[in-house]
């Protein structure tokens, strides 16, 4: 594994990890600065600001019945986060 790679999956292991927390600005640090998601229901949202509403609300973590949310696309950080470089 290269260095790129493992920086990512550093970053995504992050992300999970705060969202079991529910830590949102700990989640928010792993996203881009004008995140995209496309929820399991077609649903878009687009940029931080509708992002963390979503977390906020706690919507994020739950698709239908409740269950785990499937996210088709998540705008991940390109870079490693503050404390890898």
């Amino acid at each position: 594994m290269n260095d790129q790679s493992a920086a990512m999956l550093d970053v995504i292991k992050a992300h999970e990890e705060a969202e079991a927390r529910g830590d949102i600005d700990a989640i928010m640090a792993t996203l881009v600065p004008h995140p995209r998601y496309e929820l399991w229901n077609g649903k878009v949202i687009e940029g931080a600001a509708a992002v963390r509403a979503l977390y906020e609300r706690g919507s994020a973590l739950r698709g239908p019945g409740g269950g785990a949310a499937s996210l088709y696309e998540i705008s991940w950080r390109p870079e490693p986060l503050p404390e890898h470089t």
